[in-house]
């Protein structure tokens, strides 16, 4: 990837490529480098979100001020999760230009979330120099929807009986006899109030 080294009056950052784990907590901010500074040129790397194990990563952006371009080619940021892009943006909020992510919230379906910060070489439009100072982004753990209990749905196949309820026994609950296709067709599929065993 390359290296950059570029003074911030205090310190010298030089991290380009990589990732970058966040310890786990329930909330926290995620900035661009330098915010609200103008963010440096040539620059990628990738943050690692992660909550605690049974909870979703929500991400919502508060500031966001990247170069706009046509599909988000020179600086972006792509949010990831669970295998999946969840999007990339560029641009600023309000604006019409680029891809802002606006106030939309990402949540995962698992407890990790990505976040690559990618720009290019240089910041101009028609010549001139531009500054652009970057994102600040919040996350938080949120609880997974659960199902209760009463509303799990059971059904069967030839053979068996599937359950999605823990303790529950083939066999307590009447089975129908069907197709045998996956998913059961709609006259196969029962909701059943039970109790653990």
């Amino acid at each position: 990837m390359g290296t950059c080294n570029l003074w911030t009056g205090h310190s010298l950052l030089c991290r380009v490529g990589g990732s970058v784990p966040i310890p786990q907590k329930f909330f926290g901010e995620v900035t661009s480098p330098l915010y609200p500074k103008p963010y440096p040129n040539n620059y990628e790397t990738t943050t690692i979100i992660t909550v605690p194990p049974g909870y979703r990563v929500k991400l919502v952006f508060q500031q966001f001020d990247l170069e706009p371009s046509e599909g988000c080619l020179y600086d972006y940021v792509k949010i990831s999760a669970d295998k999946k892009n969840l999007g990339r943006f560029c641009g600023q909020l309000g604006s019409p230009l680029g891809n802002p992510p606006g106030k939309k919230e990402f949540v995962s379906k698992g407890n990790k979330m990505l976040l690559t910060f990618h720009t290019d070489f240089s910041n101009e439009e028609s010549g001139a120099i531009m500054f652009y100072k970057g994102f600040r982004a919040y996350y938080q753990a949120v609880v997974a929807p659960l199902i209760p209990i009463s509303s799990w749905i059971l059904w069967s196949t030839q053979t068996e009986v599937t359950s999605f309820t823990p303790g529950f026994r083939a066999g307590q609950v009447p089975a129908q006899e069907s197709s045998g296709s996956f998913p059961p067709p709609a006259e196969n599929i029962h909701k059943a109030n039970f109790s653990p065993v």
